[in-house]
């Protein structure tokens, strides 16, 4: 998927960080959906420039980190 500047900037940032605990130091990769996510959340936008999202009502199956990705989408927010 093609994602605009916005939505890159927010998946670049996210990948920029580091996990911590039992894989401590290594950079976080985002997988395909959560890169779709990440990406439709930042990167819709009106034609002001503005983002269309403002609120996400998320769900998705167990252990599929939905507490890891909210974090990651609340630092870069």
């Amino acid at each position: 998927m093609r994602y605009n500047a916005q939505a890159r900037a927010a998946i670049s940032f996210i990948e920029n960080l580091t996990l911590v605990g039992d894989a401590s130091g290594q950079p976080v990769k985002l997988l395909p959906f959560q890169k779709e996510i990440i990406g439709t959340i930042f990167g819709t936008l009106d034609n002001a420039g503005n983002r269309k999202i403002k609120r996400v009502f998320l769900m998705l199956p167990r252990k599929q980190a939905k507490t890891f990705l909210v974090a990651c989408i609340v630092l870069y927010w």
